[in-house]
């Protein structure tokens, strides 16, 4: 039997989510035994429909169905995204989702973000920044990438 078959054979697909019928997590999460093993199902299931995923990347639920692995009902998104997914459909309650200088481990404000962003820098001066501003060179190109600091 092929992966697919395999996974989809403990899923129950009806009108509105696709429920895991496998195991369950504490959390109430599908488990799938994959590659020696277990992945969260709902990864599984995105998997099969659009390959492997992006690195630093999670599978979000749109239905907030902990057991839905239906692909519609998935979205990928960052970890802060799906925090911040949680906070707003009131999930986790007192769970405050800080960006930016908000955060408890800033170091740098949204005006140091944002020159670092937008600015146009010669070589080895961004390296001579971090240093300055204490932090470390790989934040800064996370910036630049806009994987840091995206809402400046």
């Amino acid at each position: 039997m092929s992966t697919a078959e395999r996974f989809w054979s403990k899923v129950e697909k009806t009108d509105n989510c696709w429920i895991w019928k496998g195991s369950i997590d504490v959390d109430g999460r599908g488990r799938f035994k994959l590659g020696g093993g277990n992945r969260s199902a709902h990864r599984v299931s995105w998997m099969l429909i659009h390959g492997e995923l992006p690195k630093g990347m999670c599978v979000c639920h749109r239905c907030d169905n902990p057991k839905c692995v239906k692909p519609a009902h998935l979205f990928l998104g960052t970890h802060l995204d799906n925090m911040r997914d949680m906070a707003e459909k009131g999930r986790r309650k007192g769970i405050a989702v800080r960006i930016g200088s908000a955060h408890g481990m800033a170091v740098i404000n949204e005006e140091q973000a944002k020159q670092v962003k937008y600015g146009s820098f010669k070589r080895g001066e961004l390296t001579a920044l971090a240093k300055r501003w204490k932090i470390n060179t790989d934040v800064i190109y996370q910036i630049r990438a806009g994987q840091n600091w995206r809402h400046v």
